[in-house]
């Protein structure tokens, strides 16, 4: 049997969950499908956080894997993207 080591965590991914809690909402660092599930108030939310500054990002990566893209095939509601704390929070906040 194969080890499975734990997948890579963007390194914008802590900062963007300690900020959103910040505005007293609950956030969970989930590691499949995206990043985090964030109760925004009682709607919630799913959010993929892509870090700007990485290698991969670099030659074409931080786009969705295969199995994102499956699942955004057939979900019926909208997968945040933020690289930032400041995208995070308006499009969290901002919302309505």
């Amino acid at each position: 049997m194969r080890k499975r080591y734990g997948r890579k965590v963007d390194a914008n991914q802590k900062e963007i969950a300690k900020a959103l809690r910040k505005t007293g909402r609950n956030v969970f660092e989930i590691e499949e499908p995206f990043d985090l599930l964030i109760d925004n108030f009682g709607e919630w939310l799913v959010m993929e956080v892509k870090n700007p500054n990485t290698h991969a990002r670099q030659k074409g990566g931080g786009l969705m894997t295969d199995k994102q893209l499956a699942i955004l095939e057939v979900l019926h509601s909208k997968v945040l993207v933020a690289e930032t704390i400041e995208q995070a929070l308006e499009l969290v906040i901002k919302r309505y």
